[in-house]
């Protein structure tokens, strides 16, 4: 379950309670809870893992300096930047920045920064040393609404996305969504800050996210709709509440099923099409820029997967109808998000397709597909095939003929 302990103008604070697992999560203006939570814990060492663009922005500088008087031993490692390094073949320069001999396993690991980093401290702290300790501390939309709560923490292979990984809960989640504000006038912004509320608005197409302890009964894509302006303008105002309903939405799922055995599976809509057209766009831009200095927005691939998940949707009759999928579009749209196939990947169907083939959640060759019902929920599939064969993939993931996938396809050009 999720439970509202605090909600007030600075700051509101959840806990998140699973069958094996519980933390608390702060959004808003957190530093100075992130510092007594410091120094009232048992750890040794804290470590910061961060990467060159956070120290930049000056965000490394804010938590050393927070840190400084806890009375622990904190010192930091830094981890190259980009989706392109969180890649096994970095695997060990990713251990190096962490491992000092005066760390053990009363060392608290911080990640600080997107979903990148997230990913990989995640994938550290679930490793090094047979497993340490892992704060979050997300410092992107996209981060804060999906990686750093979602428990699922790994690096990517040649052959595809978190194809090696783990289940690491963190100790606790801090979100200071002051943070964001350094996008404000950065070359970046797109990447960091735009299309970073992809995720945000595919948990709110997908649950409705109402909470018996919320002093509202609007339904969450109702509440993104009215924010959009708001988040445009960086109104902690708007973004905080937008980051606690979707703290509810997902956190809520996270809880009941943690590794992804079968209502969570949910949470991946979109994301069967985006991983593969993502993984597809990475190739021609390493073609153009052999640095992989370019890479795709995450973002970018959740709008054109859910696109493509929404005409899947009304192709097969789900519930979800054209009138919905055009609702959806336009909260990708308002805020630049990316939602159509770019002219240079129009014919790359069967290359898409043979990625699709070989995700993770396949089966047997067959890539699988989370469906909305309408805007807010989800359509759930029986456990049972009508065959009478066991479900593929959970309650929510359903293969669908190729056919409809070409036609989806089409569709999003």
């Amino acid at each position: 379950m999720v439970n509202i302990l605090l909600q007030s103008k600075k700051y509101s604070q959840t806990k998140v309670i699973g069958k094996n697992f519980s933390y608390d999560l702060y959004i808003g203006e957190v530093l100075s809870e992130l510092e007594n939570f410091i120094k009232n814990s048992n750890y040794r060492a804290i470590r910061i893992l961060t990467d060159p663009n956070l120290v930049e922005a000056g965000h490394l500088k804010t938590l050393l300096n927070l840190l400084k008087n806890s009375g622990k031993k904190v010192s930091y490692g830094i981890i190259k930047a980009g989706e392109q390094f969180k890649h096994i073949k970095y695997f060990s320069e990713m251990i190096a920045a962490v491992d000092e001999p005066e760390l053990d396993r009363k060392t608290l690991l911080i990640a600080l920064g997107g979903g990148v980093i997230g990913d990989e401290v995640g994938y550290i702290a679930s490793s090094y040393l047979r497993g340490v300790d892992l704060l979050q501390m997300p410092t992107t939309p996209l981060s804060a609404a999906d990686s750093s709560i979602g428990m699922k923490v790994g690096i990517d292979t040649d052959k595809g996305k978190n194809r090696v990984g783990a289940f690491k809960a963190p100790v606790a989640v801090f979100i200071e969504t002051s943070f964001f504000d350094s996008f404000k006038n950065s070359p970046n912004k797109h990447y960091g800050y735009d299309s970073s509320w992809a995720e945000t608005i595919k948990h709110s197409c997908s649950y409705d996210a109402l909470h018996k302890q919320l002093n509202s009964k609007e339904k969450f894509v109702d509440l993104v709709e009215r924010s959009i302006s708001g988040i445009k303008e960086f109104e902690k105002k708007t973004i905080n509440p937008l980051m606690l309903r979707n703290i509810i939405a997902k956190g809520e799922v996270v809880e009941t099923d943690p590794e992804e055995s079968g209502a969570r599976v949910g949470l991946n809509l979109g994301h069967t099409f985006g991983h593969a057209f993502e993984t597809f766009m990475n190739r021609i831009l390493i073609k153009k820029d052999p640095s992989g200095a370019t890479v795709y927005p995450h973002g970018d691939a959740v709008g054109v997967g859910c696109h493509f998940a929404a005409w899947l949707a009304v192709l097969k009759k789900t519930g979800l109808t054209e009138a919905d999928l055009k609702r959806q579009l336009k909260l990708y749209e308002n805020l630049g998000i990316e939602t159509r196939i770019p002219e240079e990947a129009k014919n790359s169907f069967e290359e898409i397709y043979k990625i699709m083939a070989a995700d993770k959640k396949a089966v047997s060759g067959k890539p699988l597909f989370v469906l909305q019902e309408r805007l807010g929920k989800l359509k759930k599939i029986s456990e049972r095939q009508p065959d009478g064969s066991e479900a593929l993939g959970g309650y929510y993931l359903q293969p669908i003929e190729k056919e409809f996938l070409l036609k989806a396809f089409e569709k999003i050009k």
